[in-house]
């Protein structure tokens, strides 16, 4: 639960919400220490120095959840000569004339706080292998948490797609779900029982909304 943002906060407050043992110490309650997490709903608790039992007012040892991210739908190009392909999305990875835009990358869940550094798909090409869609984060370890706490996202005038995971893996293939090192997630492929139609459904949808702003939703 959050501390109170006003009035009395006791030191057993404190260790209620943070942890630890007795005797209490207000020094073992720095922001990033072993006991008071470093995230938005921390910051106002010092890293070192002075601190006091007024800084905890309004925190919480729960990190704040933001699963939303809103991206400019572009069409752009990735890649040069044989190895260029036109993408639909958004990337910080283009070439090209086209700049991908997004309005919000962010993404804050299980205690990551990550930014969306891809959330796009190749355009049309082999819709059989290639992915339908993929989100991309500049952090290891929340694609994990993300695969392991939800099962896809809603996408702005598509609804809801399920990412891929054993149950919608094509017959003879194998799925790997995301380890602690990666920062993908992936709709289509050559895993997925229904590559093609999806790969066209996300085209479709994407070509659909170029130049709009677009809300991706995880859930």
């Amino acid at each position: 639960m959050t501390l109170p943002s006003s009035g009395a906060i006791s030191l057993q407050s404190i260790q209620g919400e943070f942890g630890g043992s007795n005797p209490i110490g207000i020094n073992e309650y720095y922001r990033g220490g072993g006991l008071v997490p470093n995230h938005s709903n921390t910051s106002s608790i010092p890293t070192s120095g002075v601190i006091d039992v007024q800084d905890f007012y309004g925190t919480s040892a729960t990190a704040p959840l933001d699963l939303t991210h809103n991206i400019n739908m572009k069409q752009f190009t990735q890649g040069v000569a044989k190895s260029q392909f036109t993408m639909l999305g958004y990337s910080t990875n283009f070439s090209g004339s086209v700049t991908p835009t997004a309005s919000d990358t962010s993404v804050v869940a299980g205690g990551f706080s990550a930014t969306i550094t891809a959330s796009n798909k190749i355009k049309g090409g082999n819709n059989a292998v290639f992915s339908a869609w993929v989100f991309e984060f500049n952090i290891n370890g929340i694609a994990q948490y993300l695969f392991q706490n939800y099962s896809g996202a809603t996408f702005q005038g598509l609804g809801f797609q399920a990412w891929n995971n054993a149950s919608n893996t094509a017959s003879g293939q194998n799925f790997t779900a995301p380890s602690s090192t990666d920062k993908f997630l992936t709709w289509g492929g050559i895993s997925r029982n229904n590559s093609a139609s999806l790969s066209t459904t996300f085209d479709n949808w994407a070509l659909g909304r170029l130049n709009s702003n677009t809300s991706i939703v995880i859930g």
